[in-house]
């Protein structure tokens, strides 16, 4: 899910997991034939800098956690997640539980995070390959 922008090496070769810390909105995607779609507003991705992550879907009914656990990142451009919970309420099979075969980006102003990489479905049985844009939201602070 993305559109092709610049990334600086800088922001990646300083990078840590509170590098990514903060609120993250799902903009891009792609369909299996490789296109890019736009994403509708509703999936977020939040990161604390403690290495844990958890994805949310807000719909008009409420939110519905979809997984959460934890997150690595390193200087180069490796990101790896270990899901402890799982809901996937729309898959029909888990995700495995440790997704290693995940490349990241980040735009060097930080705010675009782009996501990429084959995930391992029911055991690696299945192969997905993903590919995200997200972008960090701007969070207001009433004073």
């Amino acid at each position: 899910m993305v559109a092709v922008l610049p990334f600086g090496l800088f922001a990646q070769e300083q990078a840590n997991n509170s590098t990514l810390k903060g609120i993250w909105a799902l903009k891009k995607t792609k369909h299996a034939d490789g296109s890019i779609i736009d994403v509708p507003v509703g999936l977020f991705k939040l990161f604390d800098s403690d290495g844990t992550f958890s994805n949310v879907r807000v719909t008009p009914k409420g939110t519905i956690l979809t997984h959460q656990g934890q997150f690595e990142i390193d200087g180069n451009d490796g990101y790896t997640e270990t899901i402890q919970d799982q809901t996937r309420a729309a898959a029909l099979k888990p995700m495995n539980t440790k997704q290693t075969h995940l490349k990241y980006k980040l735009s060097e102003d930080g705010n675009t995070l782009t996501i990429e990489g084959e995930i391992l479905i029911d055991e690696g049985k299945f192969r997905f390959m993903l590919y995200e844009i997200w972008e960090k939201i701007k969070l207001y602070q009433d004073n």
